[in-house]
């Protein structure tokens, strides 16, 4: 049986959680705490701002990518988003990857994305690790699957989004990236520099 949530006594009912959500929430107290602490958004003048963060965080969108960051000895290749319809956040600079589609694994969704992106097949790739950041002003989550490869020849690469852009590896930290991005370019550095 489905969990109800309630306004005040005379309101009709203002939310339905379905039984596949509740399953995946991990809670000591029953939901029904918001309302005796009078934070339910039918009895707070002020929308019960706790249940509402709450239930943001129970219906936070969540998007899995892999992304890639091909290295040489001094040099990086990142994408140059600049002058493309690819930017979703403001950046000038991205990884190369995209979207982990429905049934896909990390690498799988990887190599489809770079066949796709740069028209190679990327065979020498290593799981670096996996980034999770929450971007509350969309309500959403980002998994980021972050792989390191070699550096592909530049000369064979046939780019359908954005620009490649190869840059000293200590150059690229001044770089205007994706939020969170540029934390996981110096984690990756520091790595390969130990």
């Amino acid at each position: 049986m489905p969990l109800w949530c309630r306004g005040q006594a005379s309101s009709p009912f203002v939310l339905k959680i379905p039984e596949r959500i509740l399953g995946k929430i991990k809670r000591k107290k029953p939901l029904g705490v918001f309302a005796k602490k009078g934070l339910d958004p039918g009895s707070n003048p002020g929308g019960g701002i706790f249940y509402k963060l709450f239930l943001s965080y129970i219906f936070m969108k969540t998007y899995k990518i892999s992304v890639v960051l091909f290295y040489d000895k001094n040099n990086i290749l990142i994408q140059d988003r600049k002058d493309f319809a690819i930017r979703r956040f403001g950046e000038e600079y991205g990884f190369f990857g995209g979207k982990i589609k429905q049934g896909e694994t990390p690498e799988q969704a990887l190599k489809r994305e770079i066949k796709e992106e740069l028209n190679i097949e990327i065979k020498n790739c290593d799981f670096f690790k996996k980034y999770v950041q929450k971007f509350k002003e969309f309500n959403a989550k980002v998994e980021r699957n972050v792989f390191v490869a070699p550096m592909p020849d530049i000369k064979n690469l046939k780019v359908d989004e954005g620009k490649p852009f190869v840059i000293q590896f200590e150059e690229s930290f001044n770089l205007k990236m994706m939020p969170g991005d540029m934390d996981i370019l110096k984690e990756i550095y520091q790595s390969l520099n130990n």
